[in-house]
């Protein structure tokens, strides 16, 4: 990687991270986008972070429904995504927009159900599944010390989520115990959750996530990392964007994402599909990568499988997020009623990919020297 040899610190890993950006105009409708930036701005947060919460939340409300690409191939939309930003930058208004106020402050009062969970062990997210119908997401806003405990081996009083048990749960895989002196056996068939993590650079990429590459568990594989530069926030522009944002239908989320959720929690769930040319450019993008050399080794070449199958999954969940979320966003915004097609576009597929190939980018740049900047820095 050009300029690998010069990242000595984690600063200048950041620094690094900090030239990349999202293409936002490839990954967003003009409209959507336009609103975003809007209500982003005027609470001091930036777009991207944003989009991703309210991604992730979508990921969360839309249940049990799925894009089926064939028969039996079809994907759930619960995402896990890490947004590592320093202090200041406004993750706590972007978690708060895209999550916290529409979920827990609107939705759950409604349907008198809990979605949203901030701190979660292993017991207390068991019993959430037990206990409840809805698929919950672990939104946290300074998830420092959840990430650490996820990536600890040792076990607390709380009893930990292992990073094993999220792989599980980003997969959606049965969740049961045996419980008594019968060793009756309780849980749920499936237990899916969707993450939304925002943590601070320096903690971040000098311990844990060393630890979730070197775990080589697959959690990593599941994780969408995203960057966010810290921006200086200008008062005056921010009282602009209120003006602006004054002028549109709507102010917040609360509505659309409520609609995401009474649209989609319903039975059966829904399932979605690819367009016919959505489908065709799908299968092209998730052709199988040549192969690498031999002297490499089996091992290197199975990683390479498992990662162009992870890359599959991201599309899949995103493009279908992204069609849930832009679709109500756009009816909103032009004062349209209606329910979602279940057909997703080509245009959407592709903004999936787009992201995907992105986020990418800040992983591939991580994931090559945060090891060796931790060893270097991390045991001085």
């Amino acid at each position: 990687m050009d300029g690998e040899s010069e990242l000595r610190t984690i600063y200048d890993l950041e620094a690094k991270l900090a030239d990349v950006s999202l293409p936002f105009e490839e990954i967003v409708p003009v409209a959507v986008k336009d609103w975003l930036n809007v209500l982003a701005r005027s609470h001091g947060t930036t777009r991207e972070m944003l989009l991703l919460s309210a991604l992730t939340s979508t990921s969360a409300l839309i249940g049990k429904s799925s894009v089926q690409v064939f028969s039996t191939y079809e994907e759930g939309g619960n995402l896990f995504v890490v947004v590592v930003s320093p202090s200041g930058s406004g993750k706590t208004p972007a978690c708060h927009l895209g999550c916290i106020d529409p979920i827990v402050e609107h939705i759950e009062p409604k349907i008198e159900k809990s979605i949203v969970i901030d701190d979660a062990s292993s017991n207390g997210l068991f019993n959430h599944f037990t206990t409840g119908n809805t698929n919950p997401i672990i939104c946290i806003d300074e998830a420092h010390s959840f990430l650490t405990k996820i990536t600890s081996l040792s076990k607390g009083p709380q009893a930990n989520l292992t990073m094993e048990r999220l792989c599980k749960c980003y997969d959606g895989d049965c969740w049961y115990v045996l419980k008594g002196n019968k060793g009756k056996r309780t849980g749920v068939p499936s237990a899916r959750v969707s993450l939304l993590a925002f943590t601070t650079p320096k903690q971040f990429l000098e311990t844990v996530w060393p630890k979730m590459l070197s775990a080589e568990n697959g959690l990593a594989e599941r994780m969408l990392l995203f960057y966010q530069k810290k921006e200086e926030k200008d008062l005056e522009v921010m009282a602009q964007h209120c003006e602006e944002l004054d002028n549109y239908p709507i102010q917040s989320l609360n509505v659309v994402l409520e609609q995401i959720y009474v649209e989609h929690n319903s039975v059966p769930p829904v399932k979605y599909s690819l367009s016919a040319s959505a489908h065709e450019a799908f299968f092209k993008f998730a052709k199988p990568q040549d192969k690498l050399p031999s002297t490499q080794g089996d091992s290197a070449e199975e990683e390479a499988n498992c990662n162009n199958s992870k890359r599959n999954k991201h599309v899949l969940r995103l493009a279908l997020s992204m069609h849930v979320l832009y679709d109500r966003l756009s009816k909103a915004i032009n004062l349209e009623t209606g329910v979602t097609s279940h057909k997703i576009s080509l245009g959407t597929l592709n903004m999936a990919i787009t992201l995907v190939q992105s986020l990418e980018i800040y992983k591939g740049i991580s994931h090559t020297v945060s090891n060796e900047v931790s060893h270097v820095y991390l045991y001085d």
